[in-house]
């Protein structure tokens, strides 16, 4: 109650305010305005803070100094309170490195040194958390991967877009990548360097004299083109065949590190009891999709598994903003007497799952059982039918005379090869298995899916 009566406090204030009375004004109203703020964050328990956390967080870059540092004294308590709830989210905002960012960045900074300042048990906590993310980092994405997506991207700057510029920004970007480094190489990282290292530095020194010539010597840059894709194929030839990794060879710090003191992401809820991550299983699953996601598998110190897909080249926020509107769907269907009655009947819940954005690019999902990626779902619905599950890469290989004859084809050839192989099958697989799947959906998922555009 008396939480209530401070915060229709506040908002009576807030209502009283002379029209158009900025906050940083010294008019009176303003600042009674700060006091009431003021004194209903400080009155108000910090674990009531937690289900707001993310949407404050996006806050700690307000340009007005009194709330900023509102905002900021308050994540820092709630954070002292609960660090196990705020220190991964933190972290992501100050590994961010682009200059839109930059005032979000250098206030998630702050908060880390205070919290860290606080006590040798937040210290402890924040150094485990910044070594659980570059190291969760590391295991996401393979050099070899990076690599391949990296001369990928420089390619369709350069070839298709034209944009040669910022084809050269992102090589130089791989290259700052493998040669920043210079300690703590992971087994998989040596075999890296020493099997492709030389090509890379040679195409580098290559593409250094194009740019020394003015950025007209395009004969030249097409030789090193050349060494970059010889490597861009060895990659892909080698990446077929990874279906495990070893987290001793991925990462030899979260193999041999042992006990931490960090809850198992996602599982910490204020007031009750925790388990602390106790190590991580060797084996690592690769999955066979676009983004080569992992299964990994941390150990708690209750001795149970918790399995979790861990996703590189991907920024899972937003899939984070997601899950919260569907918990927060979930818990008002059920806040209702009447309501919870009726979801024995006819299911008025969504499902939901964790979703812990580690990085801005890198993130953890609690594992799902039974479920199919949408690749293994058109294969089963082609196998059932007696359709040859990559039809269209077959036709695409029978049209052009072979599998590697396709990236030699001009433009014109490569459409023409590609409009052939689309006309060998409907292309409509997936939506006839999704009209089933989503004829078996509850109404409010059904509303969900509709209010969130169906992506995600």
């Amino acid at each position: 109650i008396s939480h209530l009566c401070c915060y229709y406090s506040f908002l009576f204030v807030f209502i009283c305010l002379p029209p158009r009375s900025p906050l940083s004004s010294s008019s009176a109203a303003s600042d009674v305005y700060k006091r009431q703020v003021q004194e209903f964050i400080t009155q108000t328990p910090a674990h009531q803070w937690l289900p707001l956390a993310a949407q404050i967080l996006a806050c700690i870059d307000v340009r007005n100094e009194t709330v900023k540092g509102q905002i900021r004294d308050l994540v820092i308590r709630v954070t002292q309170q609960h660090p196990h709830a705020l220190l991964l989210p933190l972290t992501v905002l100050a590994k961010q490195t682009d200059q839109i960012s930059a005032q979000q960045q250098e206030s998630a900074k702050y908060i880390l040194r205070s919290v860290e300042a606080h006590n040798s048990e937040c210290q402890l906590l924040v150094q485990e958390t910044m070594m659980l993310t570059v190291e969760l980092e590391r295991s996401a994405v393979l050099w070899e991967e990076q690599c391949k997506v990296s001369l990928d991207e420089a390619a369709e700057f350069w070839y298709h877009q034209k944009d040669h510029e910022q084809a050269l920004v992102v090589l130089d970007q791989m290259h700052h990548t493998y040669q920043a480094k210079k300690t703590c190489f992971s087994p998989l990282e040596v075999g890296f360097l020493q099997r492709f290292s030389m090509q890379l530095r040679a195409a580098s020194r290559i593409q250094q004299q194009y740019v020394q010539s003015g950025c007209t010597d395009l004969p030249r840059m097409h030789q090193a083109w050349v060494k970059y894709k010889q490597v861009f194929d060895e990659i892909s030839s080698q990446l077929e065949h990874v279906k495990t990794l070893s987290m001793a060879n991925v990462s030899p710090r979260l193999h041999s590190h042992g006990a931490m003191r960090l809850a198992i992401p996602g599982t910490y809820k204020p007031f009750q009891p925790y388990d602390t991550i106790a190590g991580f299983s060797d084996n690592i699953t690769v999955l066979a999709s676009k983004q080569r996601p992992r299964k990994i598998s941390i150990m708690s110190s209750a001795g149970n598994s918790h399995p979790f897909l861990l996703k590189g080249n991907e920024d899972l926020r937003q899939d984070e903003r997601v899950m919260q509107l569907l918990q927060l769907v979930s818990d008002l269907l059920q806040s209702h007497n009447q309501q919870l009655q009726m979801s024995v009947h006819v299911g008025l819940s969504i499902p939901h799952y964790g979703i812990i954005p580690v990085s801005v690019n890198c993130g953890l999902a609690q594992w799902v059982p039974n479920t199919d990626t949408l690749q293994a779902l058109i294969s089963k619905y082609r196998e059932d039918r007696g359709i040859p599950p990559r039809v269209e890469m077959e036709q695409l290989h029978r049209f052009c005379g072979s599998s590697s004859t396709f990236d030699k084809l001009p433009l014109m050839n490569k459409v023409e090869a590609f409009e052939d192989a689309l006309a060998t099958s409907t292309g409509t697989d997936l939506y006839k298995i999704m009209s089933v799947s989503y004829t078996h959906l509850t109404l409010p998922t059904k509303r969900i899916v509709e209010i969130s555009g169906g992506d995600r």
